[in-house]
């Protein structure tokens, strides 16, 4: 490898490289330097010395950054069938949190723990996160890592010693659980609105999709998804196994689109649900 890698060097060099011309004496030659273009004397004690010096400034290393592994990681993402919207949300959180950063331009191996502290510990101060944000927005950081290891770029992972203290998040704004769900009487002022839009719009559908939403407890998604042909009348069912979504086109722009699949993370998703004949009715 030394005589290939010597060989590779006399191709490109154009200087003469001198041995010592006494004992203890050094091997020299010259590079070009093209920001002033002036030769720079390269010195080295040994033959092997100067070849790895000069080998190193016709074939540097090509450094590997997170920046640089972004791209790649997403298009793995998206191989493993995650949805659009959580791709997207990935994009957001990296344009947001580390693009032009410090510490995703350094080169992989040489990021430390105190480093990755200190990015989160800035970010956290910066950007007022709470412990929820704070946490999808790591999410990139620890898998692009993650990556690096199984990938071969780093032996060990500095981030699994790194200890991000969360007592400087912000602490969340959970909604009062009144706001969160309709009490009886606000469900019943909702419904007699609703009732009197429908005498006087009897064709509006937006009115029965509310009805069946509090009946069957369906997302949006899946209520404007729903066909004729997901509704067994005579058995008195109903097949919930589509929603609409939003999806990438061909230009990586998201568009609205009716997916036939339901919330991945619910194993429940697909189901069938029994009709009343209230429902029966509203259809």
């Amino acid at each position: 490898m030394k005589e290939m890698a010597k060989e590779k060097v006399l191709q490109k060099h154009p200087y003469q490289i001198t041995p010592p011309f006494k004992e203890g004496g050094r091997w020299m030659t010259y590079i070009l330097d093209a920001e002033v273009n002036k030769r720079v004397k390269i010195t080295s004690y040994t033959e092997d010395g100067i070849y790895q010096k000069l080998y190193k400034i016709y074939f540097p290393v090509k450094k590997e950054t997170l920046e640089i592994l972004y791209p790649l990681w997403i298009e793995k993402r998206k191989g493993m069938n995650l949805s659009s919207r959580t791709i997207q949300r990935n994009r957001n959180h990296w344009e947001k949190y580390y693009e032009d950063t410090k510490i995703v331009r350094k080169s992989i191996d040489r990021i430390t723990v105190k480093d990755i502290e200190d990015f989160f510990h800035s970010c956290i101060s910066e950007y007022d996160l709470t412990k929820k944000e704070l946490n999808n927005m790591k999410l990139i950081f620890k898998d692009l890592m993650k990556y690096a290891k199984k990938k071969g770029l780093i032996l060990s992972n500095p981030y699994d010693d790194s200890e991000i203290k969360v007592n400087g998040c912000k602490p969340p704004n959970n909604p009062k659980d009144e706001s969160r769900v309709y009490l009886p009487e606000e469900k019943e002022k909702l419904f007699r609105q609703l009732n009197k839009r429908l005498m006087q719009m009897p064709f509006e559908t937006d009115a029965y999709v509310v009805f069946l939403l509090f009946k069957l407890g369906l997302r949006i998604g899946e209520a404007v998804a729903l066909k004729w042909a997901d509704i067994d009348l005579e058995a008195r069912e109903i097949h919930i196994h589509r929603m609409e979504s939003r999806v990438e086109d061909e230009n990586g722009k998201l568009k609205v689109a009716i997916c036939e699949y339901t919330k991945k993370k619910s194993p429940d998703g697909d189901r069938y649900l029994p009709l009343s004949n209230y429902e029966v009715k509203l259809f």
